[in-house]
């Protein structure tokens, strides 16, 4: 067994399911570093992302080459680690890795699309010289649904053109798809999952356990500032009622089927590999989903995506010509200023002569 000098995290999850929360907890706590994060707030997210927005970019460009998106629900199943435009990906990768993270000996990238993306990161990351660990944390995915529609419809500024948001039962499906395809990348036993509701009831306890797990012990300065001035009721804006998860679990039984496998280790506990597989064996709808709705979503979030990106592009042509044109005014401007007076003809005769 390869021996690794370095450990490297990888908060796995959901969108909305608390992937920001658990990862401020690996740095405020266990002292993980997080590498070069522009973690500024928004109304979704006040206390900040976590994230490395540079990683972030180069995850939707990826997934732009698989023809994909974050809200491509069932493009996971699809995309092929093989096809060669993955080597240049992964000589570039290895340099993020190298410029964010090359003089830390552990540290850890938090961003929900790895959770599609894991196998080609665990290639990165062990021919970088780490060893992984996944830490997956999970949410109800009725809640997910209704914050995915908040942001959606609060910060339509950032929220690209697609279903998840607008449409519950769309987001209750990318739910199920994420975590049934995290679950399907678990290449080994290093993974540990965490409950969202746990974390914010019992944070000491699930960040000790996690701690335990990677060999760290808890900061106790930075545990108290995490669960007193951090963590605070209004991280969690969106609950549902039991009525309300009944009726959706009539529609959708898988999804509230695996949410509640998720709950039963989800204790800040390692998920061994073979568990995972039992998960995902007790899916009954998974060829279901994978032969119809995953295709007509996918196909449907990806046209959505192109339309976003040709938007873009109009409105960005849009201030150009704007620019082009107060540009061309200022010119008109300063030649008129410029011009000399013009005088009458006649005015300009002196015996015959132009003076």
């Amino acid at each position: 067994m390869r021996a690794y000098k370095k450990k490297a995290v990888f908060v796995l999850g959901m969108h909305r399911s608390g992937t920001s929360a658990l990862t401020a907890g690996l740095q405020y706590v266990l002292r993980v570093s997080l590498g070069p994060i522009e973690n500024k707030g928004s109304k979704e997210n006040p206390k900040g992302f976590f994230e490395n927005s540079k990683i972030v970019r180069f995850n939707d460009r990826l997934l732009q080459r698989c023809e994909a998106g974050w809200d491509t629900y069932g493009s996971g199943k699809r995309i092929n680690f093989s096809a060669p435009f993955w080597d240049s990906s992964k000589l570039e990768a290895l340099q993020l890795l190298q410029d964010f993270y090359g003089t830390q000996d552990i540290w850890a990238i938090k961003d929900p699309r790895i959770s599609v993306l894991m196998p080609f990161w665990d290639a990165v990351t062990c021919d970088f010289g780490a060893r992984v660990y996944r830490i997956l944390i999970v949410r109800n995915p009725l809640e997910v649904a209704h914050s995915q529609c908040v942001r959606h419809r609060t910060s339509p500024e950032t929220s690209d053109v697609h279903l998840s948001g607008e449409e519950l039962r769309y987001t209750l499906n990318l739910w199920f798809w994420y975590n049934l395809v995290a679950l399907s990348n678990l290449p080994d036993d290093s993974n540990i999952i965490v409950g969202y509701d746990q974390l914010l009831s019992d944070p000491k306890n699930v960040l000790r356990a996690i701690g335990k797990l990677l060999g760290l012990s808890p900061d106790p300065t930075g545990l108290d500032e995490y669960c007193t001035s951090f963590l605070d009721k209004n991280l969690k804006r969106h609950t549902v009622e039991k009525a309300d998860i009944d009726a959706y679990t009539t529609d959708y039984p898988y999804v509230f089927d695996l949410y509640n496998l998720l709950r039963k280790p989800a204790a800040g506990c390692w998920l061994r590999k073979k568990t995972a597989q039992k998960l995902i064996a007790a899916q009954p709808q998974i060829a279901f989903l994978n032969s119809w709705t995953g295709p007509i979503y996918g196909y449907i979030a990806v046209q959505r995506s192109r339309l976003n990106d040709r938007l873009k592009e109009i409105a960005s042509n849009k201030e150009t010509i704007a620019s082009l044109r107060k540009e061309l005014e200022q010119l008109k401007q300063s030649l008129v200023s410029k011009e000399e007076p013009v005088h009458d003809g006649a005015a300009l005769l002196n015996d015959g002569k132009i003076v």
